[in-house]
């Protein structure tokens, strides 16, 4: 992992509880993504992405 940021989505819709990512955009691997709100990290979690 290089810690490199792949990519922002900005959420303006108050009460969206989920985002959408196409899988084709980024290379089979594992990525770390986190939620941040206020300009702090309120979680991280874990993706291992592959390719069918």
């Amino acid at each position: 992992m290089t810690g490199t940021l792949l990519k922002t989505i900005t959420i303006n819709q108050r009460g969206a509880d989920n985002v959408t990512i196409s899988a084709n955009e980024f290379v089979a691997g594992m990525y770390l993504y986190s939620l941040v709100c206020d300009g702090k990290i309120v979680d991280t979690k874990q993706m291992l992405l592959t390719q069918q």
